[in-house]
């Protein structure tokens, strides 16, 4: 609903809002967790097959080394070529780049203090769009929300589509 209300004309400011949306997509599609998600590439996804359906999956390593392969929903991959439009590149580069980058789209944004305000920005700038509108304890909620309780929603998220504990584990 925020961001449907803007109406941003600085392509500066597009191209700052298109990466916090991807960056608050990325975090809720996959689980990921800053440091992960900023050393990413756009080789670290491809397809494989399972049961003879192409799937997307991201290749990740995690905290302690773990490499751990991730199911992709669409929405996921909808975002991030949404993002990369917004940086006019290309949705499939023929080479791997950066899954988040600086606002010229020509260098990584590989620094997680930048990636976390990036995020806070974001979520200051909805959590004031909440309290505006009278939504105090929905503005208050968000004031106090991080990548990490996006991770807990990702989370979540799978437990209500599947019952496989040991494989939702796997993925967090």
């Amino acid at each position: 609903e925020y961001l449907e209300s803007l109406q941003l004309t600085n392509p500066k400011e597009v191209k700052r809002l298109a990466r916090q949306r991807w960056l608050w997509f990325a975090y809720l599609l996959s689980g990921l967790r800053i440091s992960e998600l900023i050393n990413l590439t756009t080789g670290n996804i491809y397809t494989k097959y399972t049961n003879s359906e192409k799937v997307w999956v991201l290749a990740v390593v995690g905290k302690g080394k773990k490499e751990s392969t991730l199911p992709l929903p669409d929405a996921f991959l909808e975002e991030l070529w949404r993002y990369r439009q917004s940086l006019d590149l290309e949705p499939h580069p023929l080479t791997p780049e950066p899954l988040v980058m600086s606002l010229t789209g020509k260098n990584p944004l590989s620094n997680r203090s930048s990636a976390h305000k990036e995020f806070k920005g974001l979520i200051n700038k909805v959590s004031e769009y909440q309290q505006n509108k009278g939504n105090y304890d929905s503005a208050a909620r968000l004031r106090t929300s991080s990548t990490h309780w996006l991770r807990h929603s990702f989370v979540t998220y799978l437990l209500d589509i599947t019952t496989d504990i040991p494989a939702v584990s796997g993925l967090a």
